[in-house]
């Protein structure tokens, strides 16, 4: 029983939040400081992690508002 338990906290839980951590993290300390006007493939890079943090962020944000 504790298994399933484990495997869905696993799953939905966990995972999403180690991408909504790494995005943040990379987009504020590595793509934050690069500025330039240019298509390349570090602005798709960033683009990436910004959908990222961004659909994961409205995830939990949702969740918080359910616990609350």
């Amino acid at each position: 029983m504790w298994q399933s338990y484990y495997d869905a906290i696993y799953s939905q839980l966990f995972l999403p939040f180690i991408f909504y951590f790494l995005s943040f993290i990379g987009y504020t300390t590595y793509f934050g400081q690069l500025d330039s006007h240019d298509v390349d493939f570090t602005f798709f890079l960033k683009i990436v992690c910004l959908i990222v943090f961004g659909k994961t962020y409205v995830t939990f944000v949702i969740l918080e508002v359910i616990n609350f």
